[in-house]
């Protein structure tokens, strides 16, 4: 899944904390956040700043069903 362009960042990072098993935020094959983590909360929201960094990020659920709660916030 690919986080849209626009978010809102709290909101989004609520909805993780929802989430039943890991999130993992993929920048590139060799770059990845599990941003359930709060320190990769933290990297994430200083990251932010630099959208250009986001253009391919993916999402990565270890649960499907959690898959369901971020999906207003992807384009699918």
């Amino acid at each position: 899944m690919r986080l849209k362009q626009e978010i809102n960042l709290q909101d989004f990072l609520h909805a993780v904390n929802q989430c039943g098993g890991e999130v993992i935020l993929r920048f590139s094959q060799e770059n990845e956040l599990n941003i359930k983590s709060m320190l990769s909360k933290v990297v994430l929201a200083t990251l932010y700043e630099t959208r250009e960094l986001f253009d391919d990020a993916e999402i990565l659920c270890e649960n499907k069903a959690d898959e369901k709660i971020l999906e207003k916030f992807t384009d699918v």
